[in-house]
């Protein structure tokens, strides 16, 4: 009974960080498309690309800056205000 409720217990824990995971990565692909840096690369093998670290990736380039570094990008610079 113990090793059932620390089981379910591990299980739910598990899942819980795993969707937390899943919006930290959600958070930080939108911080690309904020970026001046971030574009689209038109290479049909790695789309997204980001001027400051000269890097074409698969996937939004801050999630390899990220695991190359551990910590946050700090390259961002926040585009310029659009004219309406």
């Amino acid at each position: 009974m113990l090793f059932t409720a620390m089981f379910n217990t591990a299980m739910k824990n598990g899942v819980a960080g795993k969707a937390k995971m899943q919006d930290d990565k959600r958070k930080q692909a939108q911080h690309c498309l904020q970026c001046a840096n971030y574009y689209i690369t038109h290479d049909i093998h790695f789309m997204y690309g980001c001027r400051v670290f000269q890097i074409k990736s698969k996937r939004q380039p801050i999630l390899d800056v990220v695991d190359a570094s551990g910590d946050i990008c700090q390259g961002f610079k926040a585009k310029p205000e659009r004219q309406k």
